[in-house]
């Protein structure tokens, strides 16, 4: 609703309390004397008094804009911009706006609130979308694009609304590698490439074109920028906060469809690749691990399996850290402490049950591959049974320094925990 200044809430006042046409009569003579001022607070008055009225507040901006009065020119500009949009002319609710922005160029909110309210209506979107800010230009403009198709409008206004606009000059470096990462990018216009530095030289690592994601890398993994990115053109770029990500997701099914689906083509085959188990495994076996998997998320503080439990669930930890933690002597102390790209549970089709306990030490997002299909990979791989048997090992022996150093003294008592935690 229109505010009115104390000019014209007198002005309403009077006109309440009067008779209305002795009121238009000093209007007409306010307008044939010249009194522009009363006139335009006039105009205001009958604006209020009938909302419906488009005329009232075209001749309120149009004499406040010959005193050069512009705030109040535009506010009445903008309302008469309104009503036309509410009646379905857009064209005169364009041309009234664009009267608008003669008298408040820096404004973009007016335009916009318009803009939300009538675009649904035949040929307001395209001719509204010059009237708003960069961010918002650029952003509607890739409404259509499959990223933001799926929203509705209310889920995707609140997602712009927490974006910030970039526009990146040629050859300038917009994102440099080791930078602390709190952001996500897409890229609306333009081409960058991405490069990574290392032992003095530059390693180019491929380009990025207009409608995509990037910055992915450091929202799966946390930490910092893993390349350096470059305008290739000059550029517009929107940038999303990871915590603004994070919660428009939950609203908004497509956008979190899109993301994992990044992930999954960018990140979860290279985790899997570095995770001790799977690497040493063909890459066919891994992309079936990989099909199999579905991603999780759990806060800080939560347990995923306790030590002696039976389920078999495997988790890749995309991101956070987990304490493995053992019973000593009836104390639950921590094994060792494993972050990013760890892989969590992989033994229990070998050994039976858990070896230790998985307590989330911040909150951590997951790749859980279910324990029956785990389990069934393992029953038809002789590849995966011997990547496990391999490992074995090597966990035996450390549970037994772990053991060794946290008991020193109960040689026999080490004895029946290792037997009870690997058989045998």
């Amino acid at each position: 609703m229109i505010f009115l200044n104390e000019g014209e809430a007198a002005r309403l006042a009077v006109l309440r309390d009067a008779d209305e046409p002795k009121f238009r009569e000093q209007l007409r003579k306010d307008m044939l004397k010249g009194r522009l001022l009363d006139a335009a607070r006039s105009f205001a008055a009958l604006a209020m008094q009938d909302d419906q009225d488009v005329d009232f507040p075209l001749r309120a901006a149009r004499n406040y804009q010959k005193l050069d009065l512009r705030a109040d020119a535009g506010r009445w500009f903008l309302e008469a911009a309104r009503r036309y949009a509410t009646r379905n002319y857009p064209a005169q609710a364009m041309a009234t706006l664009r009267l608008y922005r003669e008298m408040m160029p820096g404004d973009h909110a007016g335009p916009r609130e318009i803009f939300l309210f009538c675009r649904g209506q035949d040929g307001m979107r395209k001719d509204f979308v010059e009237m708003l800010s960069d961010r918002d230009r650029v952003g509607y403009r890739m409404r259509g694009d499959e990223l933001f198709g799926a929203m509705d409008d209310a889920v995707f206004d609140d997602l712009l609304d927490q974006m910030s606009f970039h526009a990146v000059a040629k050859g300038e470096t917009f994102l440099k590698m080791g930078d602390e990462a709190t952001s996500l990018f897409l890229l609306a216009r333009g081409t960058m490439h991405c490069f990574m530095d290392s032992g003095g030289q530059r390693h180019e690592l491929g380009s990025l074109q207009a409608g995509e994601i990037y910055g992915e890398v450091a929202y799966f993994t946390g930490g910092r920028r893993t390349a350096g990115v470059v305008a290739d053109s000059d550029c517009e770029v929107l940038e999303l906060p990871f915590a603004a990500l994070d919660k428009v997701q939950e609203q908004a099914p497509a956008l979190q469809a899109r993301i994992e689906t990044l992930y999954r083509q960018r990140m979860l085959g290279k985790q899997l690749a570095l995770a001790p188990l799977f690497g040493t495994l063909s890459v066919g076996l891994r992309e079936r691990l990989a099909a199999g998997m579905q991603p999780v998320s759990r806060k800080a503080g939560a347990v995923l399996f306790r030590e002696h439990d039976t389920s078999s669930d495997v988790y890749l930890l995309r991101q956070g850290s987990i304490s493995l933690n053992m019973q000593i002597n009836g104390v639950e102390q921590q094994l060792k402490l494993v972050e990013t790209g760890a892989l969590v549970g992989e033994m229990a089709v070998l050994v039976g049950w858990r070896t230790a306990t998985a307590r989330l030490m911040t909150d951590c997002r997951l790749m859980r591959l279910d324990g029956k299909l785990y389990g069934e990979l393992y029953d038809t791989s002789p590849e995966l049974r011997a990547a496990l048997q391999s490992m074995k090992d090597g966990q035996v022996d450390e549970t037994r320094r772990f053991i060794q150093e946290a008991d020193r003294e109960e040689d026999e008592y080490g004895d029946r925990l290792m037997r009870a935690i690997w058989g045998g």
